[in-house]
């Protein structure tokens, strides 16, 4: 996450519905990745560790970064919305960061030139028209939150439909885009998985297959450079 947006309780969400563990499986072993906004290095590590990954991570954080850099490959602290990117790697993750930055498209743009002509950049952001959203909004209110989809610190807000622009104005070409559920466990450990709401929550990761508009909290899209 960029430093200026950074969130001091940002961590893994380890659930088979999360968008963390969305991006965990879309990635090959062995990859060479870049995770951009990396945080403390908690995804990348999972990578190396379950997956034989190398993982490059790039984090505008101080603190962040210097723990990262005890944990993966290599870290760098860096603005990433001037860093210019380099390297050629299977892999780049952006997953909860475009919503910080001022200016997303030409980050992306600067991005995937480190990206190998097969690779793929697997990108996360929150959904602003889910059904929580739409229905404050008919009810007045617009509340900024520490964390989640109203998290004070965003400075772009992203429907479906202009997520999946703004990858296409940055020449990237989508595969796919998978919806994910509010992330229920970590607003109370009673939905985690051995817990009494656990089914519960399972039920609530079907929604977003019904309609994504309404129910998804977060898209994950996976994109390829476009062949020129």
């Amino acid at each position: 996450m960029p430093a200026q947006s950074a969130s001091a309780d940002y961590a893994i969400k380890p659930d088979p519905y999360s968008s963390h563990s969305v991006i965990l499986r879309s990635i090959p072993p062995s990859s060479h990745v870049l995770d951009i906004g990396c945080w403390d290095g908690a995804l990348g590590a999972i990578l190396q560790r379950d997956k034989g990954c190398m993982v490059t991570g790039i984090e505008g954080h101080a603190k962040a970064a210097a723990k990262a850099k005890h944990c993966l490959k290599k870290a760098i602290h860096a603005n990433i919305e001037t860093h210019t990117f380099t390297g050629s790697y299977d892999a780049i993750i952006i997953a909860d960061v475009l919503e910080h930055l001022r200016n997303p498209e030409q980050v992306l743009r600067r991005a995937i030139k480190a990206l190998k002509p097969q690779g793929s950049i697997i990108i996360s952001v929150p959904n602003t028209a889910h059904l929580w959203i739409r229905l404050n909004l008919l009810l007045g209110r617009w509340e900024y939150a520490d964390k989640g989809i109203m998290d004070r610190t965003h400075m772009r807000w992203f429907t479906k439909k202009t997520f999946l622009r703004l990858l296409r104005d940055a020449d990237l070409v989508i595969e796919s885009v998978t919806p994910t559920p509010a992330p229920l466990p970590v607003m109370h450990p009673s939905f985690r998985d051995g817990h009494i709401f656990y089914p519960i929550y399972q039920l609530s990761a079907l929604l977003p297959r019904l309609h994504q508009g309404l129910f998804a909290f977060q898209f994950v899209a996976i994109a390829r450079r476009q062949r020129r």
